[in-house]
């Protein structure tokens, strides 16, 4: 079968970004329907797919694009079954095409003390790409207009790079955050949870409490070091602080702090990369600019177990407001 992804690409961007055009307006009564080229967009990006777009539920539709794949999920009339498509444009193949999972239309549920009716209402496919394989989310969203209320159905698709599975993530939301983590692994965080869970399908962490932040550096599934300016001693500094995750909640193992110039303050921003050395120690580049343009770079070397910082280097530039 031909892919024809760079045009499901190029559609799927005219389509979105034509609603921004800017240039001289076009007469009314030659402009085409925004519904009509929608649709026939659509229709071009699904049969490139090898998808027969009449036979989708035009109500129930997801598309995603990230780290060179393109994601397509669509409820089937059929049968009321999910079709995931999913093209990496790396490999030039199409890396799933499944028909198997079942989302009737409407589901009935209790609600307290009477059944209540829900409907599928809206597909959320998400993917990240990790070392040579991926994770691959498609979460439904089903809601009552009776109640107001609302839950969630999300599938995972996990691959290593030879063999992709396919399990229901039980209590995971439909729109959860997902980035990449310890080594062939990911993090889903939704307000109140997070997973950790491997391209293999083995799930790492499963905590009753969101642990997403700016500067966090994975030392392993269940421990890192996170990175934060604080005022300490009257002065603003970098706090590097190293946590570990148990069934729990989050522990501080130790805290460390460096002291930056006293033009720097809290709400600074801060740009950083963490990593470990050959030798077991973890090295510390950061970038913190303040609201008047004053730059701080650091270099931190330390013991990633103890937390014994063995140098640091801290240079300003100050900037001077005529």
């Amino acid at each position: 079968m031909k892919r024809l992804y760079p045009l499901a690409i190029l559609l799927l961007s005219f389509s979105l970004s034509s609603c921004g055009d800017n240039s001289d307006p076009i007469p009314e009564s030659e402009l085409p329907t925004i519904e009509e080229s929608y649709t026939a967009e659509r229709r071009q990006i699904l049969e490139s797919l090898g998808i027969n777009p009449d036979e989708l539920d035009e109500e129930v539709f997801g598309v995603y694009i990230h780290d060179h794949f393109l994601v397509v999920s669509a409820l089937r009339k059929t049968d009321e079954k999910l079709i995931v498509a999913v093209f990496d444009s790396i490999k030039n193949t199409q890396v799933i095409h499944d028909y198997s999972i079942a989302a009737p239309k409407t589901v009935i549920k209790p609600y307290y003390d009477e059944q209540v009716e829900y409907r599928l209402r809206s597909i959320t496919p998400q993917i990240i790409r990790i070392n040579d394989g991926f994770i691959c989310l498609i979460g439904t969203r089903y809601r009552s207009e009776q109640v107001q209320d609302f839950f969630d159905a999300t599938y995972a698709y996990f691959n290593n790079g030879t063999k992709t599975i396919c399990r229901k993530m039980e209590d995971v939301a439909a729109d959860c955050s997902i980035r990449p983590w310890y080594e062939n692994s990911c993090l889903l965080e939704a307000p109140n949870r997070t997973l950790c869970v491997t391209t293999e399908g083995e799930i790492k962490i499963d905590l009753d409490a969101n642990i997403l932040r700016d500067h966090q550096y994975p030392l392993d599934y269940d421990k890192y070091i996170e990175l934060s300016l604080e005022a300490k001693d009257g002065k603003t500094g970098m706090t590097i602080t190293r946590k570990h995750i148990a069934a729990d909640g989050i522990a501080t193992v130790w805290s460390s702090h460096v002291h930056l110039s006293g033009s720097i303050t809290t709400s600074a921003r801060m740009s950083c990369t963490a990593t470990m050395n050959e030798y077991g120690g973890f090295i510390i580049d950061a970038t913190i600019i303040e609201k008047d343009g004053t730059q701080c770079d650091c270099h931190i070397n330390l013991n990633a177990e103890t937390g014994k910082i063995s140098s640091s280097r801290v240079t300003v530039t100050s900037v001077s407001i005529s």
